[in-house]
Parts: C-alpha cells; sequence; structure tokens
C-alpha cells in the first residue's frame, strides 16, 4: 500500500465537510451590512460557538501534526505549556479583556489609542500584522504538506488550493461565517484525534502496564526536566513562564482572540468562555501528545511500516492513510482541513479587521458602511495571498510545532509589554511606550541572533524590557494628565 492512497470514501467524507463548510459562509454572507456586523458579528453570538471558535483559534493543523511528531521524536515535557493558558486566565478575565469590552473597541490597538496615540496603536497592530501573517504561512504550509503526499497532488499545487479556499469562505462569510465553522471544525478536529489515538491503541500488542513501561524506559513519557541552562527548549521554568508570556499575548494583546470574544453578547459569556477554554485544552493536549507516544510504540513493534515515510512531521497523516479503512483516513484529513481553516479563517480575520480599523479607516474616514464591508472583504483576499505565498517558504523554519512557537514568542512580549504599560502604569506616555518597544524588540532580535537562549524566553525577556525601560525612562518625565486617562489605567504607579 503506498502512501498515495486517499480512496473514494475518504473524498467523500472531504467533499462533505467542505460543502458544509460553503454552506455555512454563504448562509453569513448576507448578514454583513455593517463593519461591525462583519468583523464582531454584531456581537450576538453566545457561549458555546465563541469558547469553541477561540480554543482552535490557534489550534491549527500545525497542532494536529506538530505535537504528535514532537512527542514522537523527543518526550512529553512540551506538554506543560499547556499550564499557561490556566495561569494567563485570570489575569485576562479580570485585568485585559474588561477594558477592551467596556471601552467597545473593534480592536485591541484602538485602547492604544485612547491610552497613548495613534502612533503607538499603529505600532502595535504592525507588530500583530507582521507576526499574525508569517504563523498563518506555516499553518498553511503545515496542511499543504500533508495533502500533497497523500493525494499525489504537487505541494505548490495544495498550498494554493487551500489557502484560496480558506481565503474565500472567509472573505464572504465575515466574522460570523468564521466563528460558527470553526465551533463546528471543533468538533471536527476532536473526533479526529479520537479516532487516530484509540486506533493505535487496539493496533498495539502487549498489555497497557507493558506497553507504559517500555515508554517510559525509552524516556517518553518524561515531561519535567529541571535545568537552569537557558538554551534548553524543554527546560521547566522555560515551558511555564514562557508560556505563561506567550499565552497573555495571545488571547489579551492578539486581535484574533480579542475579536473573538467581543463577538460575546455579554461579559459574563466571555468569562466563562475563557476559563473553559483554559480548562478543555488540558485533556485535548494529553490525546495530542499521548498520541504521540503510542506512534513511536506502533512503528518500534513494526519498523517495517515506516518505509516511504517522507518527514517524522507528517507521521500522524501517514499512519491515517496507511493504517485506517476507508472512509476513516477521509474524516481524519477533515479534522486535519478543520483545524487550519480554523486558525486561517480566524488569521484572516483579525488581519483585516487590524489592518481596516487601525490604518485604512484613519486615512479614510467617513465612508458609509457598505463601503467599509467592501475594502474589509480585500483585505481579507489581500492577507490571503499573502499567507499563502509565505507558505512557500516556511519550511525553512525547522520543524512545525517548534516554528510556530519561535515566531509566536519573537514578537508576543513587546507586544504584551506596550498593553501592561498602558494598563499598570499612569506615568508612562506615548514616546516613553514607543522607545521602550524599540528597546524590547532589540533585546529579542540580539538574544535570536548571537546568544542560544531557547524562544521560549524570548517572550518574558521582550516584555519585561520593555516594561522596565518604559517605567525607569517614565520616572524622568511628568505623568499624563489624569482626566486624559481616566478609565483607562488600573493603579496609581
Amino acid at each position: 500500500m503506498n502512501a498515495h492512497q486517499l480512496r473514494v470514501a475518504d473524498y467523500l467524507a472531504l467533499v462533505g465537510y467542505l460543502a458544509a463548510i460553503i454552506i455555512v459562509s454563504r448562509m453569513s454572507y448576507r448578514k454583513q451590512q455593517t463593519a461591525e456586523q462583519y468583523h464582531l458579528a454584531g456581537k450576538s453570538l453566545g457561549l458555546f460557538p465563541v469558547l469553541l471558535s477561540t480554543v482552535v483559534t490557534f489550534f491549527s493543523g500545525v497542532s494536529f501534526l506538530g505535537i504528535p511528531a514532537w512527542s514522537y521524536r523527543n518526550d512529553l515535557s512540551f506538554y506543560l505549556r499547556t499550564f499557561g493558558l490556566l495561569l494567563m486566565a485570570p489575569v485576562l478575565v479580570y485585568a485585559m479583556i474588561p477594558f477592551y469590552h467596556r471601552l467597545k473597541v473593534q480592536t485591541s490597538y484602538e485602547y492604544l489609542e485612547r491610552r497613548f496615540d495613534r502612533n503607538t496603536r499603529r505600532l502595535a497592530s504592525g507588530l500583530f500584522l507582521l507576526s499574525r501573517g508569517l504563523y498563518l504561512g506555516i499553518v498553511v504550509y503545515a496542511t499543504s504538506l500533508a495533502v500533497a503526499v497523500v493525494s499525489g497532488l504537487s505541494l505548490p499545487v495544495t498550498i494554493l488550493v487551500i489557502g484560496l479556499f480558506c481565503t474565500g469562505y472567509t472573505m464572504i462569510g465575515g466574522m460570523k461565517s468564521v466563528v460558527w465553522t470553526q465551533a463546528m471544525q471543533f468538533l471536527v478536529l476532536v473526533g479526529g484525534i479520537l479516532v487516530i489515538f484509540f486506533s493505535l491503541l487496539a493496533r498495539l500488542d502487549g498489555p497497557l502496564p507493558q506497553l507504559w513501561a517500555t515508554a517510559s524506559e525509552a524516556g517518553k513519557l518524561r515531561m519535567f526536566h529541571f535545568t537552569l541552562d537557558p538554551a534548553k527548549d524543554v527546560a521547566f521554568a522555560a515551558l511555564i513562564i514562557g508560556a505563561l508570556f506567550q499565552n497573555l499575548s495571545m488571547y489579551g494583546a492578539d486581535q484574533v482572540s480579542i475579536q473573538h470574544y467581543l463577538t460575546a453578547k455579554s461579559m459574563t459569556q466571555i468569562r466563562r468562555a475563557i476559563w473553559l477554554q483554559a480548562v478543555l485544552m488540558i485533556p485535548v493536549n494529553v490525546f495530542l501528545y499521548l498520541t504521540g507516544t503510542l506512534l513511536w510504540l506502533y512503528y518500534r513493534q513494526h519498523p517495517e511500516r515506516l518505509e516511504n515515510l517522507p518527514t517524522v512531521d507528517y507521521i500522524v497523516a501517514f499512519f491515517a492513510v496507511r493504517e485506517l479503512p476507508p472512509g476513516v483516513p477521509g474524516l481524519i484529513f477533515s479534522g486535519l482541513l478543520a483545524a487550519t481553516m480554523a486558525v486561517t479563517a480566524g488569521g484572516l480575520s483579525g488581519l483585516s479587521t487590524a489592518t481596516m480599523n487601525d490604518f485604512y479607516r484613519l486615512v479614510r474616514p467617513g465612508r458609509d458602511e457598505r463601503h467599509y464591508v467592501w475594502m474589509s472583504r480585500i483585505c481579507t483576499l489581500g492577507w490571503g495571498l499573502i499567507a499563502t505565498i509565505l507558505a512557500f517558504f516556511v519550511h525553512r523554519l525547522g520543524p512545525l510545532v517548534e516554528a510556530s512557537a519561535r515566531i509566536n514568542s519573537f514578537f508576543a512580549g513587546v507586544l504584551l509589554g506596550i498593553f501592561f504599560l498602558g494598563m499598570f502604569s499612569r506615568r508612562v506616555r506615548s514616546r516613553t511606550t514607543l522607545l521602550a518597544a524599540a528597546i524590547g524588540l532589540a533585546v529579542v532580535i540580539y538574544a535570536g541572533l548571537f546568544t542560544t537562549i531557547t524562544f521560549f524566553w524570548y517572550a518574558p525577556i521582550g516584555c519585561g524590557i520593555t516594561i522596565l525601560a518604559g517605567y525607569l525612562m517614565s520616572r524622568a518625565i511628568a505623568p499624563a494628565d489624569p482626566a486624559s486617562i481616566e478609565g483607562l489605567v488600573y493603579n496609581k504607579l
């Protein structure tokens, strides 16, 4: 049996899934009459779609393929990053999200203009656009690689098909389409994970305690690496602290997540969604990481079945096509596509919203809402094309899960530092914040290019340096006028 063997039943499952996506997008098309309806779904959505769509916002084909591949190669240490969600939840719920909800903004960067000025807003939004655009390139590439191998299509053709399809349905349906399709995609994604996990359990030879002992003796179940070496990716402190700062930035200062939260009807639903999201990811990631361990056990027992595996990053898809009965691989690849489409659609919507509200509306104010809706669709198309083009080059960044984490870490800390300076210090002003962000970014760039420090420390370093520099410089200038920042700052530092 060769690797290029999706069968008729598999293609029928894929086509059915894609048809459902198109139907949902088309149903949402006529309801996008204003920019707020297009970008925030009219703030009309309930807990269920907001929760599930937020969970998959950063849960792409990179996670579906990359996490099991990483634990297959290594151990379970990266699972500790999951607890960064629990640690960031109270900060998000009680400190950051209430600002955005109370101020009725469409982008989180609007807050920065009210707190500082337009230049600070544009800087933060620009950092978001750069990091999210690069990340979407990895997302499209990850899925395209798997689909290309099993379908027999060339990788460039697969990248174009997936990138343009995701762009098309996001452009048509707007945020309401994104959220509802993401909720559906979450169910398909989790179903695919569970099918692979229990299929592997059924195919392993020997009792479970013996298999557990075998994996443990080989170091595959190790989770804790207590070392002070800053170059170690798997160090306990780097994983926990790095994940905390990354998640705070991704869910508290990143437009993609903020936009999802702001589609909810009330602040109560947003709080519930954040807490449930943090809890829900614990079992989901357990299945993902242990799937990699089970794959290692399975191919240890059947090494001859690894023939023609093109790359370890592809091992989940390789197993699905080679080992599962007709129809099931189609469902698995529907899950893979679901993960990619969820992240890509959410990312494109966030990129479009930030571009429109933080740049275009500022230079073209006063146009009617229909004009802004059409320009939003054009922005979505433009960013979709950019992400698709980037997908041709991101393979040079290394293993999928590490590449995505590295990109998020590079800008996350500085962006988070800007927000923290605004929310927690009355003394810091615009020019101080811009200079502090430049210093923080310079330090992170230096750490990335000239040191061996693991990328998990980039976000804490970037955030810490930005806050420290901003606060120290602010002591040399007069604080902002209290009336101008009323309701925009928490304390009196």
